[in-house]
């Protein structure tokens, strides 16, 4: 199996009701200067605190992804397209694509891939690299029409997620982020789904305090 750090290290900080000061060595140990704020006025009594998990949070999504890597969403990932293969537009440094791609599922992951001196978890195709980049997300879309199109925090109010999802002809969307009136994707996206796809299942996935997001995964 996978470790999947991601999902290890959110568990130990958000259910555990250790101190501050053990938190911020276990993390700092881990990954060195980790927090970038003065923690020496917090009580080594107080538990780890809402603004300390949003610093966690802030650091961690650079480091691995947006969306925890949720077991029971993997799972759930990994049943649906077992048989179909996934393309995944925005995979970042592909931590996503790392642990589905280790449970055997065929994906091929794409990103607009600014910073190309970033460490990467699994091969992903910087767009750039092959078309300019407005609206390169429709062209790649066009060449997986046969697998499961995966999008995990499209970024907000931007039309990346809609372009996916319009040029899209398969049967199966995976979508991780939040609802409509969130901070991911736009309301043309939400539109489309609503109007092209219905819902087949949705699973509440480990959240950040503040933070909305499930899978949701739809079928034509």
């Amino acid at each position: 199996m996978k470790t999947n750090a991601y999902f290890d290290l959110y568990t130990k900080i958000y259910n555990s009701g250790k101190k501050s000061s053990e938190v911020k060595d276990f993390l700092n140990k881990k990954f060195p200067n980790f927090f970038n704020f003065d923690f020496e006025s917090l009580s080594n009594k107080e538990p780890f605190s809402f603004c300390d998990k949003v610093s966690c949070r802030n650091k961690l999504v650079e480091i691995y992804s947006w969306a925890v890597t949720d077991q029971k969403a993997i799972d759930q990932i990994v049943k649906t397209t077992k048989d179909m293969g996934i393309v995944e537009i925005g995979a970042g440094r592909g931590y996503w694509a790392s642990i589905l791609a280790d449970y055997g599922v065929d994906i091929v992951a794409y990103d607009i891939g600014k910073n190309k001196n970033i460490h990467f978890y699994y091969p992903v195709n910087l767009i750039g690299n092959y078309y300019p980049i407005d609206n390169a997300e429709r062209k790649i879309v066009s060449l997986h029409q046969d697998k499961a199109l995966f999008l995990c925090w499209p970024p907000y109010d931007t039309p990346m997620a809609y372009n996916c999802v319009s040029e899209y002809n398969g049967n199966t969307l995976i979508y991780i982020g939040e609802d409509k009136y969130g901070c991911t994707a736009d309301d043309n996206f939400f539109d489309f789904v609503s109007d092209n796809f219905k819902l087949d299942n949705i699973i509440d996935m480990a959240q950040w305090e503040g933070i909305h997001d499930n899978l949701y995964i739809y079928k034509r």
